[in-house]
């Protein structure tokens, strides 16, 4: 693990995201509000053009030059006063799972949004069944303030359960 490192992509990093976000939404379709037929048909602008926005910040999780995780940061598009951040995309390849590197992802985004010095909460949410999510924002302070029904990209309907972070 003393290869392991996150960086803050930059627009020259699109292919690395891109790569790393289709294997996510590919490997894990029941946890993504996304799915893979659809931002696999993105032109390579789109993610060119995510990693120039300044109101989000996408991490790269890297063993060396291999990109084996991915994590980011969103302005909320629902908050007009852009207060509110809404962490998402968090995906660790299987390989490097259950070795506590969700706490680098967490670090990046929440110290990102410390930064930025505009943001007065930071959303994060899960599907039921994804327990890792759970315990990770829990390990970081994130307080449970609800749950939802949604209909998953997969076709099926399981709650969502939401956690925010005062900062």
């Amino acid at each position: 693990m003393d290869t392991i490192q996150i960086k803050q992509l930059g627009a020259e990093d699109w292919r690395d995201y891109k790569a790393i976000r289709l294997k996510a939404l590919r490997d894990c379709r029941s946890v993504f509000s996304s799915n893979y037929e659809k931002e696999a048909a993105y032109e390579d602008h789109f993610w060119q053009d995510r990693l120039k926005d300044q109101s989000c910040a996408v991490f790269g999780l890297y063993d060396g030059s291999f990109i084996v995780g991915l994590t980011g940061i969103f302005t909320r598009a629902d908050d007009q006063s852009g207060k509110t951040g809404q962490l998402g995309m968090s995906f660790i390849d299987a390989a490097y799972r259950g070795q506590g590197l969700s706490r680098l992802l967490y670090e990046a985004r929440i110290n990102w949004a410390r930064e930025q010095g505009r943001f007065d909460v930071i959303l994060v949410s899960h599907r039921v069944d994804n327990e890792a999510s759970r315990r990770a924002n829990q390990a970081f302070g994130f307080k449970y303030i609800g749950k939802e029904l949604t209909d998953w990209p997969d076709g099926t309907k399981a709650y969502e359960y939401n956690y925010e972070l005062r900062l």
